[in-house]
């Protein structure tokens, strides 16, 4: 090390051109992503004792700084990943709400019109013309129930396509991390333990990438390397190796991917992916896609099953008894291919306004007992040990019968969906507009010999399935005969053969005004009728097939009436009000998610501003620092000239 004036000058300007090489490497780089400001840290050369005196050598470039806090750049990863999760479940969410609130694509209208038709139909039961409009309002209202299934299968397919994609991109910078942490753990070796400034800034730009995608944290190593973990500390890289994710098909939903290691097929890890825009695919799925089909699939069984029921109830205009209006799927259930006994149970709709709109997952414990878990809240209900024998055990959940197989096994595994599929199936069973069974199949009158006051106030069917309906068109079996012995009792008698009918029961006591039931003698006829007024000795009246009652509403007004029912949430609430639920449900999580959305938002923005504030390249302060070094610069050339002239002096002296 050279020392004297000479020396200390060309430290000085070694070290001015060194600054202002890092200057001009600040400016070059304002405007390059991720680049952290760097600066020149200087330090005295330790002085040297001449005369008892100590004079001082000169200057050293100590240190390149590379500013930043690493602090600051934690917290831009995690609202990063926060930010990731809530725009790709934002998107999704806006969708669904965007279709279910739509006045074109919306349940809302859809119903108000089919029940509109049903009601102008009412007021002319027999018009073929009217009862072409419910058949088509009816076809529109089934059709807005399969648009919203292919919507969400289409939604769906999308979201397993992008998790692919960004499981290919977490992949790849993953790798790109890995062979990093090489080329910085060499830089760090050969700097004294300090790694390049730049390699650092690559490293932290990845870092940003990757926490766009899911959620890591980092952990310095001694060599300069750092190790990096996602979700919730699974290893993604460690020093220079990375690795790889792969995606599979749900072991019991062959229609969801699981995010997995690669070459670990039974180590799924999609679960701890809880943010980032892959953490917000998986999460969409099961708190927004799978909710919402399952809800109109809930709609449309309750709709499907109420409708049917009161349709079987009623007359068509050829006289027979109404047949399904509407056709549906059945409950998905399947079991685990792994599963070492049964592979799959029966299960059947028994009470829509029991459904819950949750998937389910049925186990086989150590203790050979069937365990239904509910996939939205986890609740765990115990249906019942495996039954022993050939036969199955119904059991009773949730409004769903299970049928407990006994050829179980320990360990079998079952992924339950009651209403998955049922909006997509939903289809309307008949098209011929004479089919639309308007009219009570049974009508009641009274002889207009009556002395009383006797009138029927009501005539009200309740089992069409009933052994009293024949198959064949206008038959009763058997027609009634109702001869009042006074003011509360009557014989019942079969009046097959009117003239000579035969006695069923006689002596039936009753209520006057109220609902008589023709059961006497264990005799159940699948109807029921309400008398007014007092009757006589002497008094009857006629129950039979309402054969002639082309301009009957009965079943019709029986129909619409279904509109204002709670045949939805255990019985409280009607298709709209149950519908509107599932909107505002929807439209309230939308709401919430942009607020979230908004208040992440500004977050990572006051980050990234206090991050510019310590990392960022200032031009102005740059232009400063050039012209400071540069004067230095030339203050050190005027130092090395200086001496040049006193060694030229002392040359020309001697």
């Amino acid at each position: 090390m050279a020392t004297g004036i000479l020396g200390i000058g060309a430290s000085a300007l070694l070290a001015n051109q060194r600054a202002l090489a890092t200057v001009s490497h600040n400016i070059a780089n304002a405007t390059v992503a991720g680049y952290s400001r760097q600066s020149v840290e200087f330090e005295a050369r330790s002085a040297q004792l001449r005369g008892g005196d100590f004079f001082g050598n000169g200057v050293d470039v100590a240190n390149v700084r590379r500013h930043v806090d690493n602090f600051i750049n934690e917290q831009i990863y995690a609202d990063t990943a926060s930010q990731g999760s809530l725009v790709t479940q934002q998107n999704y969410l806006v969708r669904v709400d965007n279709f279910l609130g739509s006045a074109s694509t919306g349940l809302s209208a859809a119903f108000d019109q089919f029940f509109s038709s049903l009601q102008d139909m009412s007021l002319d039961p027999s018009s073929i013309p009217q009862r072409e409009v419910v058949l088509q309002q009816a076809g529109a209202l089934v059709e807005r129930f399969n648009n919203f299934d292919q919507l969400v299968n289409g939604m769906e397919r999308e979201l397993n396509l992008q998790i692919e994609d960004q499981v290919s991109q977490v992949n790849s910078i993953a790798s790109s991390l890995a062979q990093l942490n090489e080329k910085i753990s060499i830089s760090a070796g050969q700097g004294g333990g300090q790694a390049g400034s730049d390699l650092l800034d690559q490293r932290d730009r990845l870092y940003t990438e990757l926490s766009a995608l899911v959620p890591i944290s980092t952990v310095a190593q001694s060599d300069g390397s750092t190790n990096v973990f996602m979700g919730k500390g699974q290893a993604l890289v460690v020093g220079t190796n990375a690795y790889q994710l792969a995606t599979q098909t749900n072991e019991l939903d062959s229609s969801s991917l699981e995010v997995r290691y690669a070459g670990v097929a039974t180590n799924t890890i999609s679960d701890a992916i809880t943010g980032g825009s892959l953490g917000g695919l998986l999460a969409t799925r099961q708190a927004v896609l799978d909710p919402a089909v399952n809800q109109v699939g809930r709609l449309a069984v309750a709709v499907g099953q109420a409708m049917n029921g009161q349709h079987h109830l009623g007359m068509d205009l050829n006289g027979a008894l109404g047949a399904d209006l509407f056709s549906m799927g059945q409950p998905q259930i399947a079991g685990a291919a792994t599963n070492p006994g049964v592979t799959t149970l029966a299960v059947a709709i028994t009470d829509p306004a029991a459904l819950t709109a949750a998937d389910y997952r049925i186990d086989v414990d150590a203790g050979s007992i069937y365990q239904l878990t509910n996939l939205s809240d986890g609740s765990v209900t115990t249906l019942g040990a495996v039954p022993p024998g050939p036969a199955t055990v119904p059991v009773t959940v949730d409004g769903m019968t299970i049928d407990l197989d006994p050829a179980a096994a320990v360990g079998d595994r079952f992924l339950l969906q009651p209403t998955r599929d049922l909006a997509g199936s939903l289809s309307l069973a008949i098209s011929d507009p004479r089919q639309l069974a308007a009219a009570a199949p049974v009508v009641a009158t009274t002889d207009i010999n009556n002395v009383g006051s006797l009138d029927i106030a009501g005539l009200t069917m309740v089992d069409a399935t009933n052994a009293a309906f024949s198959t064949t068109a206008g038959a009763l079996t058997p027609p009634l005969l109702i001869e009042f012995t006074g003011p509360n009792s009557f014989d019942l008698y079969d009046n097959t053969a009117p003239g000579s009918p035969v006695l069923l029961e006689g002596g039936i006591v009753y209520t006057p005004g109220g609902e008589i039931f023709p059961t006497g003698g264990g005799l159940d006829f699948g109807y029921r009728a309400q008398l007014a007024g007092g009757a006589v000795n002497g008094d009857s009246l006629r129950i039979d097939y309402n054969g002639s009652g082309l301009g009957d509403n009965q079943n019709m007004l029986a129909l619409i009436g279904q509109q204002e029912q709670g045949l939805l949430l255990n019985g409280t609430a009607s298709y709209q009000e149950g519908y509107q639920q599932l909107v505002g449900e929807v439209g309230a999580r939308t709401s919430r998610g942009a607020i979230n959305l908004d208040a992440v938002g500004f977050t990572l923005e006051q980050a990234q501003f206090r991050q510019q504030s310590v990392s960022g390249v200032n031009l102005d302060e740059e232009a400063a620092k050039l012209l400071e070094f540069q004067q230095a610069y030339q203050a050190a050339a005027q130092t090395i000239r200086a001496a040049d002239t006193l060694f030229q002096s002392l040359l020309q002296v001697i």
